[in-house]
């Protein structure tokens, strides 16, 4: 089957964490002594300038704001509208991400990426997302979700907390915080990188960093966390603000997420989105017209919280963070949890509250049949810790020797509101199930003690719910 055919086939990228308007457009002035290169750059350069009227001079050096940014910009569409064309021209009616916004990319590298059908995203991050203030650093959510376009579908063709050699000792609440986030903000498609790294007939005990097939830590919480992505269990935000830059802030290669405190402290409040500007320079770049709903904004480095405090609230009331403690709780119709260091402290939900004896860990309840937890038949309870990776291969950095992992188990209670007659199991590793016979039922609530072993999943259930 060709490809252009194939129903299974969504996406289309051209080119893969590979740019001019930041990374590589170094690349083509003469220290670098690429002399067919420089000559290619100085042509165009000098074509841009008659075309546009900007100053040659402005743009000879690529780190230069404005009219450099302007032109490899230029350069970078023209290069994706030739390719898309092409892949246009098979007859493919995939999604097409140009390249995408990774590896710290100022905003001025937005313009030539709208050229796509959707704007794509990188992002990787290390342990203390919970912890993170944000009037003053940015996290994986605000790295993100900073790139948002107002108007244009947002992707993340890959995220996720492990970085470098060794995974993160608190990656176990990434799933449910991104997923949370993503959809309070409204992102279409999150993209874990990476599920294997080899084929297992080949390598069958041989594993990466980047493996999450065998790490209890991250995949354990997936479930839940589509629940909230994917079946809507966490509500979009009530309100929007539109960052309307000017001309000048767009091509500015200093507007990141560490100078952008509006980004940083409406992400897990308010949609955020990025409002381009109009550009006659460039005749191609479509202007954004946010929705009259939208607040617009001008200034970047304006916070949207408080100078007093240590908690963010979305303004649909669902979500919670507190940074001092290092804690999110998602309150819910259909999921309810908490995570990160939530030890020796009890946490009242709407229908369900937790107290972990365990100091770091997640805990969530699911409703796997689309009612309210309160009336649901078919409940997911999720309990994950830290994990630890087996040891590294002597001379092969960032492989394990083995799929083996050490998880801390998560003891407590749960108390949960739900329907009578559910019956409570303990899902094991192989797929099957282990009754549960000390879960108590009393006026309208469950009482589940957790168990000592290591158990990552509870269900509870009506014995005929296949």
């Amino acid at each position: 089957m060709a490809y252009k055919d194939d129903p299974t086939i969504a996406f289309c990228l051209v080119t893969n964490e590979n740019d001019i308007t930041h990374h590589y457009g170094i690349l083509a002035i003469p220290r670098e002594k690429h002399p067919a290169l420089t000559e290619l750059y100085q042509q165009r350069l000098g074509n841009f300038a008659k075309k546009t009227g900007l100053s040659e001079n402005d743009m000879r050096f690529p780190w230069s704001p404005g009219a450099s940014k302007m032109f490899l910009n230029d350069q970078e569409h023209a290069f994706y509208s030739t390719m898309i064309d092409s892949i246009r021209g098979t007859g493919s009616k995939a999604l097409i991400a140009a390249g995408q916004m990774w590896g710290d990319n100022p905003l001025s590298c937005l313009p030539s990426i709208t050229t796509g059908d959707v704007i794509d995203v990188h992002e990787y991050d290390v342990s203390g997302q919970l912890t993170t203030d944000p009037r003053y650093k940015p996290n994986i959510v605000s790295m993100i979700g900073i790139n948002q376009v107002s108007g244009k579908p947002l992707t993340v063709s890959e995220w996720n907390l492990e970085m470098g050699l060794e995974p993160t000792v608190d990656r176990f609440i990434a799933p449910m915080y991104v997923a949370s986030i993503a959809a309070l903000q409204g992102w279409d498609a999150l993209m874990l990188y990476g599920y294997c790294q080899q084929p297992l007939s080949e390598q069958p005990h041989i594993t990466s960093v980047w493996d999450t097939f065998s790490d209890p830590a991250t995949m354990a919480s997936m479930p839940a966390a589509a629940m909230i992505f994917r079946n809507g269990h966490v509500s979009p935000a009530k309100k929007e603000y539109c960052l309307a830059l000017s001309r000048d802030q767009m091509f500015n290669p200093n507007l990141r997420p560490d100078s952008c405190a509006a980004a940083r402290t409406l992400m897990e409040q308010s949609k955020f989105t990025i409002g381009i500007p109009p550009t006659p320079e460039l005749d191609w770049l479509k202007a954004s017209k946010p929705p009259e709903s939208a607040k617009l904004i001008h200034e970047p480095d304006e916070s949207f919280l408080p100078s007093k405090g240590s908690a963010v609230v979305s303004d649909t009331g669902e979500l919670r963070r507190d940074w001092d403690a290092g804690i999110q709780t998602i309150d819910t119709p259909k999921t309810q949890a908490a995570q990160g260091a939530i030890g020796d402290h009890q946490y009242k939900l709407s229908d369900v509250s937790i107290l972990s004896q365990t100091r770091h860990a997640a805990i969530a309840v699911s409703a796997l049949d689309d009612q309210p937890i309160r009336s649901s038949n078919l409940l997911l309870v999720t309990t994950v810790a830290r994990v630890r990776k087996p040891k590294r291969i002597p001379g092969r950095a960032g492989w394990n020797q083995d799929m083996s992992s050490y998880a801390e188990a998560v003891r407590g209670e749960i108390t949960l509101r739900a329907p009578a007659g559910l019956k409570a199991f303990r899902l094991l590793g192989d797929g099957s199930t282990l009754p549960l016979e000390d879960v108590v039922y009393q006026d309208g609530t469950y009482r589940l003690p957790l168990q000592k072993k290591v158990s990552l999943w509870y269900l509870l259930q009506k014995p005929q719910t296949p």
